[in-house]
């Protein structure tokens, strides 16, 4: 009798979980015409760009437990007449329900998963930026939306996304592949904790043409907090790893009015990789040719407001102490070097980066 009771009400747990997967689904189904439309009307209605989305689909465990629905094939271009290639194009974009909150009608969404794309930044000229003209909010009709969709975001995940930022004025381009970066989501009140996790491969380009820091590895992990009533931004146990190397990030950035920077940077491994991780990757068969070891440091701070004239005062010590470098092959070493840098830029200097009144100094010696 025992057995049949757990048959049965095993039987009706799985007769109940497949009912509630099958409402979810349809629920969702039948309301992702109006999920779509929604997102594109937020974006086309509230800024000068335009938003397409050629489809959309539901999906059942790509984000378990979030319910997702699909939208494939997004661009955004940054004019309504669509004449220019887009700024960015999405191949996926995931937005996450709660299996419950559908169940309930209730169209909240919680994760957002970006999944393959790129956005393309432009810096023109005269300072202005490309997709801040195409986002730049119109001004308010003063109605409330009627949509049933809301939006208490709690997770955003990034895989396969490419961004690039150029500089028209010098020629420079920073670009960046983003493999896989996951952030979670605290709102309180006034003030927004993420926590961010993010591995890429970075490059700077000057004039089309490749320089020394090129498809580099990076990850970072970092704890950041804004505060909406200061326009504060903390960062806090914030690591950047390049390559071998590893740096740690403190300190502040207002946004109130220009961006204001209180930072301070550190080196965390006192070796050789603090300067090797720099180095391009066609030296990398000369640098494995040497054994080296010693002191390595790196500090450095970033303070000021940047504008579209002016940049943020940059002082950076780096340096070795009790270095020593043995060549494998020629059995030849230097013992007991050292070599001091340090670099100070103004507090206030004409934009694009230019420092004609900075200061390089540099002290070397061995024995």
């Amino acid at each position: 009798m025992e057995l049949k009771n757990v048959g049965k009400y095993t039987l009706v747990f799985l007769l109940a979980s497949i009912l509630f997967v099958v409402v979810s689904f349809s629920i969702v189904y039948y309301k992702q015409q109006e999920i779509t439309q929604w997102a594109i009307e937020q974006v086309n209605e509230d800024f000068d760009g335009y938003l397409e989305v050629k489809s959309s689909q539901v999906s059942l465990f790509h984000d378990f437990p979030y319910l997702d629905l699909d939208l494939r094939g997004i661009s955004f271009y940054e004019s309504k007449n669509k004449e220019t290639k887009p700024l960015y194009e999405i191949n996926h974009l995931y937005l996450g329900f709660r299996w419950i909150d559908v169940i309930r009608s209730v169209f909240d969404i919680r994760l957002i998963d970006v999944k393959g794309g790129h956005v393309d930044v432009v810096q023109l000229a005269n300072g202005e930026i490309n997709l801040i003209q195409a986002k730049k909010i119109k001004s308010s009709s003063g109605e409330s939306s009627s949509s049933s969709i809301q939006m208490h975001l709690k997770k955003l995940k990034v895989e396969d996304f490419k961004i690039s930022f150029l500089n028209v004025v010098d020629s420079i381009e920073y670009q960046a592949n983003i493999l896989r970066a996951v952030a979670a989501i605290q709102i309180h009140s006034a003030q927004t904790n993420l926590l961010l996790q993010t591995e890429l491969r970075g490059s700077f380009v000057k004039n089309n043409t490749a320089t020394f820091f090129h498809d580099k590895n990076v990850k970072i992990k970092t704890k950041f907090s804004f505060q909406s009533r200061t326009k504060t931004a903390k960062f806090s146990d914030t690591h950047i790893q390049l390559e071998n190397a590893s740096f740690a990030i403190d300190g502040t950035v207002q946004t109130l009015n220009d961006l204001d920077f209180n930072l301070t940077l550190q080196g965390e491994k006192p070796d050789f990789s603090l300067f090797t991780s720099f180095a391009p990757a066609e030296a990398a068969g000369l640098i494995a040719q040497y054994e080296n070891q010693g002191q390595i440091y790196f500090l450095g701070t970033v303070q000021g407001k940047l504008t579209s004239t002016y940049q943020p005062k940059l002082n950076f010590q780096f340096g070795c102490k009790n270095g020593s470098i043995e060549n494998i092959e020629g059995k030849k070493s230097i013992d007991q070097f050292r070599d001091a840098r340090f670099f100070l830029s103004p507090s206030k200097r004409f934009f694009p980066w230019k420092f004609p009144h900075s200061r390089f100094y540099q002290s070397a010696g061995c024995r």
